[in-house]
């Protein structure tokens, strides 16, 4: 108790020796009024320097400490708008103009009652703003469609909206015409990414794409006439499955399930029955109920997967790296993306989680290991992709995990879909019945630059077409 009163005993006295001192503009707040001030003089404009949609105004204030910051006003779409720096800051932001066409900015300096000086009128002439330079591009993917966008440089923040017109009487008509549904609007800040909306109607349509900034201005809308590619689960368990190319006619196969396909240069075996290759692709189509919760290590982890919980695929600490197992799909078929999950929970982005993964694809697993080869594989074997386990708040610039947030722990709990890329690999979607996953390195390998380590995961997931049965 007497310590609080203490303390109240001395805010009190700050407070009675701020309230002597309001006269004296060296003390009190920097916002205390003081109706004695006049206008402050103008400020003097340094530089301009054009930026996308915007410009940088340097400036310089005048000798008068009452001088609380500085703002400049100006119109963007039809908007009178402000922006305001302080006077310990030399540089307004004008930015959010829709195209490169001239414009007038008014800058003045306000002191501590908010009164504004005369105003210094600028001119600034905007580079070409993002929405005027970023170029979407719609291609048909596997079922969907996949937007590419280019011309980012500044890697802005985008709402890239995608936009359906079922009516393909006209399809040449004007845009203005066209009587567009939203189907997405996804999100990115990226220069060179490829954006996929997919579980599409395999049916032809007109697809659209435009663009917009985080100030409502539009890029112009760019449209295709596309017919989805049919994409299905790769059965992991023997079923029929029915295949439709164009939204019509359809072909059923038998597929047979996954299986392990022991080549006689697979490296990777498991620690033991509890932990069994298997156990990769035994959760259901969708992956989904892979998701496995943390608990001691080997026992069950316990998750929802059909009465047998914990079931994950896991080597000792001596297995090799880059190390490889192989998958007979159980049919042919042309892969368009792979699901991975981790092991649910147990030490996000660290120890044996797979850090680096690859795919790789044939049709017999029987050839000759050519040691000239990458990993020594036979001239059979082609990559279908090589992958990094996403982190959404990034990697340090040397590679290193860094800090790891709840965005991150929930990204690698969902797992990681990757998509398969032919400007990468050309042959990515070849007609194939053999898998071949590559782990590259775990988390603990890459920080350790080790050869051989631990490795665990939960489940894989194929998707794309069921070219025909197993002969």
């Amino acid at each position: 108790m007497k310590q609080i009163k203490y303390i109240l005993s001395v805010a009190a006295a700050l407070i009675a020796f701020a309230s002597c001192n309001l006269a004296d503009p060296t003390y009190g707040r920097i916002d205390q009024k003081d109706d004695a001030l006049s206008a402050p003089d103008p400020v003097e404009v340094v530089s301009v320097r054009s930026t996308p949609g915007g410009a940088v105004i340097k400036i310089q204030l005048p000798k008068d400490k009452t001088i609380k910051g500085v703002i400049a006003s100006y119109e963007r779409n039809g908007q009178l708008v402000e922006a305001r720096i302080s006077r310990f800051l030399d540089s307004l932001v004008i930015c959010g103009f829709p195209n490169d066409d001239e414009r007038k900015v008014e800058v003045c300096a306000f002191n501590i009652n908010e009164t504004k000086s005369s105003p210094v009128e600028v001119k600034v002439k905007p580079l070409p703003p993002t929405v005027k330079t970023v170029r979407p591009t719609l291609l048909p993917t596997f079922g969907g469609v996949k937007v590419h966008i280019l011309g980012n440089e500044n890697k802005d923040a985008l709402a890239v909206t995608i936009l359906r017109d079922t009516d393909l009487a006209d399809t040449l008509k004007p845009v203005k015409d066209m009587k567009w549904v939203e189907v997405t609007t996804l999100f990115t800040g990226q220069n060179d990414i490829k954006l996929t909306r997919r579980k599409l109607p395999i049916e032809k349509a007109v697809y659209g794409v435009c663009v917009r900034d985080r100030w409502n201005n539009y890029s112009d809308t760019v449209w295709k006439t596309i017919l989805p590619i049919v994409e299905v689960v790769i059965p992991k368990t023997a079923r029929s499955v029915t295949v439709s190319d164009d939204g019509i006619t359809s072909k059923t196969f038998q597929c047979s399930g996954f299986s392990h396909a022991p080549a006689e240069d697979d490296n990777l075996v498991a620690a033991g029955s509890t932990t069994a290759l298997e156990w990769l692709w035994n959760g259901g189509d969708n992956g989904t109920d892979r998701k496995v919760t943390n608990s001691s290590w080997p026992n069950p982890l316990g998750n929802a997967h059909a009465g047998n919980p914990g079931e994950i695929f896991a080597t000792d600490k001596y297995a090799p790296i880059p190390g490889w197992f192989t998958i007979d799909l159980g049919c042919v078929a042309s892969i368009s993306r792979v699901l991975v999950h981790q092991r649910y929970g147990y030490n996000p982005f660290q120890d044996s989680a797979v850090r680096e993964i690859e795919f790789w694809g044939s049709n017999r697993i029987d050839g000759d290991p050519d040691p000239n080869l990458e990993h020594g594989f036979s001239k059979d074997w082609f990559c279908l992709g090589k992958f990094t386990t996403p982190k959404p708040s990034g990697y340090m610039d040397d590679g290193s995990v860094g800090a790891v947030d709840n965005e991150d722990i929930v990204a690698y709990n969902e797992g990681a879909d990757y998509e398969f890329d032919t400007e990468a690999y050309p042959r990515c979607n070849d007609e194939i019945r053999y898998v071949r996953v590559v782990v590259a390195n775990t988390f603990a390998t890459w920080e350790l630059r080790a050869t051989e380590g631990a490795i665990c995961f939960g489940e894989v997931t194929f998707f794309g077409k069921v070219v025909s049965e197993v002969k």
